[in-house]
């Protein structure tokens, strides 16, 4: 990520490890993750980094490529 930061490329980042519990679909059934509090963390600063946009659901993400598409 710091090379892209760094050439002023433009970043889309889909976060998955987005709350402190996350459910979500295995091939046949529901997993509950746990993400790391380093995990969270660093979803955070991503947040805030220029040129990047950091999503956390399909929704977003379709958005976010509109803009760059």
């Amino acid at each position: 990520m710091r090379k892209l930061v760094n050439a002023k490329i433009h970043s889309i980042v889909f976060a998955c490890d987005t709350e402190p519990t996350v459910i979500t679909q295995a091939p046949k059934k529901e997993v509950t993750l746990y993400p790391r509090d380093i995990e969270l963390e660093n979803y955070n600063k991503l947040s805030k980094f220029k040129d990047v946009d950091v999503v956390d659901n399909v929704k977003k993400l379709n958005e976010c490529l509109k803009k760059w598409i």
